[in-house]
């Protein structure tokens, strides 16, 4: 059972990524935060889709499963983009750490999901950390 609790506490985070990705772009912003967010939201809908298979796979439904209320009220406290992207680096660096335990079981059953979820967001954060030095603090 532990094991459709982590497929469904991943898939919440991830469908808050999207909420939260897609508010910011309602914000206007630079280019290359603009780049970033739509390239976050591309990935966050594969990795739902990809939650979603092994949900099903597993005999429950995901279309039941809602984002995190908490994650998305406390993105939405960042007013600016220096903020925001800073919220979305340490998301990120506890996301990868998240995978990282579960990828330190060798006998976990969604070795190969966690690491391929694990890839696509450590991708972005090194985007995130090329972006760092070029956002405005505005």
């Amino acid at each position: 059972m532990a094991e459709v609790t982590d497929l469904v506490t991943n898939l919440r985070f991830h469908q808050s990524w999207v909420v939260i990705c897609q508010e910011y772009l309602s914000t206007d912003p630079t280019l290359p935060f603009d780049r970033l967010l739509r390239q976050m939201v591309e990935v966050e809908k594969e990795c739902i889709e990809m939650l979603a298979r092994a949900l099903r796979l597993a005999g429950h439904a995901p279309g039941r499963v809602t984002g995190n209320d908490d994650t998305i009220t406390e993105a939405r406290r960042r007013r600016t983009q220096s903020t925001r992207l800073q919220y979305i680096r340490v998301g990120l660096e506890r996301s990868l750490a998240w995978y990282q335990t579960r990828l330190d079981v060798p006998d976990d059953p969604h070795r190969e999901l966690w690491q391929a979820l694990s890839d696509r967001h450590a991708l972005l954060l090194a985007v995130i950390h090329d972006l760092l030095g070029a956002v405005p603090t505005t």
